[in-house]
């Protein structure tokens, strides 16, 4: 990736004293920061668990990638966790198998194939820091969607920008923890280290194994294990939590996200929106602190604004340009129905897809207004969702799954 002389030096300079200054801001406070133990050595090397996790929503976006083998970002970033999909994951490691095999959504995947590579990825991280060398993995996962009851129910069809990849890098960290380090709770209890495994599939993962609110911290030097995620929202918020509804049109694209983050730094917008972010945190937090909905929704749609700037002038010859039709209906149906006094908002990833944010009292009026407008539209309605779980094998999300297990045999 090439980037300026003085985005190299000055920029990375004032991006790690921001980095330092969000660490004091946190502690001072009150939030909790486990390290990532220094020994994370493994104390079994075989098992099987299963996990759920929920994709995330980027509320401040993370956008490029300072260091692609470690897959630790320019700088920090926030997302809520979107009760409106999960992700359901079988993982059983073994010494007897021949080679890790992946199957999603009921499909084999082959070797070859982009999303069996992203996994491989994560696994032989995972496997080299909890230095186990015997062990190859089967991975069973399934993207379960959240269909709103009172619509006409459509061919699943999984939008792009919806935040799945951060739920599935989430839920195979989640399970390894478990299996690796044999239930302690030293382990499977340090949110930190969930996170360090989860982002090495994507980065967003490390948010979605926090759950809520969640920061994930980062500076372009940073050392790898000091990549981690904090959840932001605490008991105290739960009232405000529950009150926030998240509507999700899921617009499909064939863009791959990963070559959107390749060129992020080549914008001439990209080192201007760096340079807000530390103040834009400083925000959030307030916002968060102070339950006020319409200024993180303002921060939202700001923030939705700079990373689609960025992407679509990162390329001179060829921008990508994400939005799909449906999503520019959207976004004025969206500031249409604020002229009206209904507090809503829009967050959109690298992708088409549209997250709404609004209360939950105005949910089912978005929802018809929307169905209305365009009846094809694919909505999932939900809510702020949790951190990764290990959930039991006569769970209903592991019920799920059943069938994709014995096809394996």
């Amino acid at each position: 990736m090439k980037n300026s002389t003085k985005f190299d030096s000055d920029l990375k300079h004032k991006l790690k004293n921001h980095y330092q200054d969000q660490l004091k801001h946190l502690k001072k406070k009150g939030y909790a920061i486990q390290k990532v133990p220094k020994h994370i050595k493994a104390l079994r090397s075989e098992g099987e668990a299963y996990a759920v996790a929920y994709p995330i929503q980027g509320i401040l976006k993370y956008h490029g990638m300072a260091d692609p083998l470690n897959r630790t970002a320019f700088f920090s970033s926030i997302s809520l966790n979107n009760s409106s999909a999960k992700t359901v994951t079988y993982v059983k490691l073994n010494r007897n198998l021949r080679k890790d095999q992946l199957i999603l959504d009921g499909e084999p995947v082959l070797e070859t194939d982009r999303r069996f590579e992203r996994v491989k990825i994560q696994l032989d991280k995972i496997r080299e820091f909890a230095k186990i060398e015997d062990s190859n993995a089967l991975i069973i996962s399934r993207n379960i969607q959240k269909m709103n009851k009172k619509i006409p129910k459509l061919k699943k069809v999984t939008g792009k920008g919806i935040g799945t990849s951060a739920s599935a890098g989430a839920a195979i960290a989640e399970a390894m923890t478990c299996i690796l380090y044999d239930k302690n709770p030293k382990y499977t209890q340090n949110i930190q280290l969930k996170s360090h495994f989860a982002r090495f599939l994507a980065g967003s993962a490390s948010r979605s194994v926090a759950g809520g609110i969640s920061i994930w911290l980062n500076h372009p030097k940073i050392e790898p294990k000091k990549s981690i995620s904090v959840r932001l929202d605490r008991p105290s918020d739960r009232e405000f939590i529950e009150n926030i509804s998240i509507i999700t049109v899921s617009i499909p694209s064939d863009i791959k996200t990963e070559n959107v983050h390749q060129t992020a730094a080549q914008s001439p917008f990209f080192p201007a929106w760096l340079e807000i972010r530390n103040k834009k945190i400083n925000e959030l937090i307030q916002a968060l602190d102070s339950h006020n909905l319409e200024k993180l929704g303002q921060i939202a749609e700001y923030d939705t604004n700079c990373l689609h700037s960025v992407t679509m002038t990162a390329e001179k010859d060829k921008p990508f340009l994400l939005w799909e039709i449906e999503t520019t209906q959207v976004v004025y149906k969206i500031r249409n129905l604020r002229t009206q006094g209904i507090p809503i908002f829009y967050s959109i990833d690298t992708g088409p897809s549209v997250v709404i944010i609004t209360e939950k009292r105005y949910q089912s009026r978005i929802v018809e207004e929307l169905r209305e407008m365009n009846p094809t539209l694919n909505i999932l309605s939900g809510k702020i969702a949790g951190p990764s779980k290990i959930v039991s094998e006569q769970s209903k999300e592991a019920k799920t799954l059943q069938n994709d297990i014995k096809s394996v045999g």
